[in-house]
């Protein structure tokens, strides 16, 4: 049989029920179905882990928990993981917001998704801290490429009135630009690739307050980890109010996203 040694996360069967393109190279899938209720990722940037056939292509296969860890009820069967944001979810649908990009079973997945197409899924696990809203920095410093759109958008909904964020997103060009919407305060830089400037350079010249300012970061892991150094190097941010994650890896096809390991101080 089988088996993955993973913490247990809920196992949820589902449909998917529309597909949009958002941009050429964003694609929302909308899953549905009655394995949706309870699902508890309300939260913003929580993530989820598709269980996909090798590929990314067809059905499923069927797995649960046991004692070894994830285990699929065809010993035969091969699968791959693949990490998506829950861009929203209410009113029982849940939203994914995947990017087109290269040649893996994720992309694969998200090009030929299809509306009655079962989908199984791992989560949600939290990637955004509880406390970063309720601690009411001076701050939010959102940074990331465009895997990190969909927490960023979710983020930006979740800021609460008399919030101030300062969002730094780089995408290939002006057709991946979304609008982010809040009730707080935004302020919302696109940055082209190969235009000049760096999201490391970007943050360097964010304005800081005086007062407390937080940052989540999501981008490819090399990226994210040079803007941890950045930010608690440079900017002096305190270990605990810098959160990044290695949403992806150049030349290599990740089956998680990964916090950034924090380097010594």
């Amino acid at each position: 049989m089988t088996a993955i040694l993973r913490p247990p996360l809920a196992i949820t069967s589902a449909e998917v029920v529309s597909v949009a393109d958002l941009t050429p190279r964003m694609r929302r899938i909308t899953l549905g179905g009655p394995g949706l209720d309870g699902f508890a990722g309300d939260h913003p940037a929580d993530a989820i882990k598709l269980l996909l056939p090798p590929g990314g292509v067809g059905a499923p296969p069927v797995a649960s928990w046991g004692a070894d860890g994830l285990t699929l009820a065809d010993p035969a069967a091969e699968f791959e993981l693949r990490t998506y944001t829950v861009r929203r979810f209410a009113a029982g649908l849940l939203d994914v917001d995947a990017v087109l990009h290269g040649h893996g079973p994720g992309t694969s997945w998200a090009r030929s998704a299809a509306v009655g197409d079962p989908v199984t899924f791992l989560g949600p696990r939290r990637d955004f801290p509880d406390d970063l809203a309720e601690s009411a920095p001076e701050l939010l410093l959102v940074v990331g490429d465009e895997t990190a759109i969909p927490a960023a958008a979710g983020i930006a909904e979740a800021l609460p009135e008399g919030g101030r964020a300062v969002f730094l997103l780089e995408v290939d060009d002006a057709a991946d630009e979304l609008a982010l919407t809040s009730r707080g305060s935004l302020s919302v830089t696109w940055l082209h690739r190969g235009g000049g400037q760096s999201l490391a350079d970007a943050v360097r010249a964010v304005a800081l307050p005086p007062g407390r300012t937080r940052a989540w970061v999501a981008a490819e892991s090399g990226v994210a980890v040079g803007l941890r150094r950045v930010l608690r190097r440079e900017l002096g941010l305190a270990r605990g109010d810098v959160t990044a994650f290695g949403y992806w890896q150049r030349d290599r096809v990740a089956d998680d996203m990964d916090d950034v390991p924090e380097e010594p101080s």
